[in-house]
């Protein structure tokens, strides 16, 4: 029993620390290199996205236009802190990042139940974070081919009033320039919620 305590305290620790490691909501963590720590953050929590742009929904379905099919993105802030009594802390290289979905199964965020959606493929970057510093990324969650996939697996059709909601983990892969330290940073979620909404 006292074994098992200390299990489940850690575990709230750890959810506490890194929302996204336990599986939770969103939000981001901390990575430590050698010289400085880095901590990712998402400028936008919620993403709405639209799977067809421009087309026109009623709720009897599409009264005019076919719509175009829209890449979304959400800006990321990565800060650069240098740890205690570092006098001058190295850059941080952001080589790449992947983006996988994981179904929200709150009550409520969904019409129904959400499918499988594929992992959005490492995808590079090559950007530095200076020491103390910050970057600003944006980083691409629903891409246009993302969409098409949901479009001609009949995930969701045009005007057909589903929604499904998902947490968006996004994982990046960085190098401290100077020490050769390579980490993986994050994780970082959003919630993303996909539809062909009414206009």
């Amino acid at each position: 029993m006292f074994n098992k305590a200390i299990l489940k305290s850690l575990l709230v620790i750890c959810c506490s620390a890194a929302l996204t490691s336990c599986g939770g909501g969103p939000g981001g963590g901390v990575t430590e290199f050698k010289t400085v720590r880095i901590s990712p953050s998402p400028k936008m929590l919620n993403l709405e996205t639209d799977v067809i742009t421009g087309n026109t929904c009623t709720t009897g379905g599409v009264t005019s236009g076919n719509g175009t099919i829209v890449t979304d993105s959400v800006d990321i802030e990565f800060a650069s802190d240098l740890y205690p009594g570092v006098a001058s802390g190295l850059p941080v290289r952001i080589d790449s990042y992947s983006v996988r979905f994981e179904p929200n199964l709150n009550p409520g965020a969904s019409t129904s139940p959400p499918p499988a959606l594929p992992t959005i493929p490492y995808t590079s970057i090559g950007q530095e974070i200076p020491a103390g510093g910050t970057l600003t990324y944006p980083v691409v969650i629903a891409q246009d081919a993302l969409k098409s996939y949901i479009l001609k697996n009949n995930i969701i059709n045009a005007c057909d009033g589903t929604i499904y909601s998902y947490y968006a983990i996004i994982t990046f892969e960085g190098i401290e320039i100077g020490t050769g330290t390579r980490r993986s940073i994050g994780p970082v979620s959003i919630n993303v919620a996909f539809a062909d909404r009414v206009k």
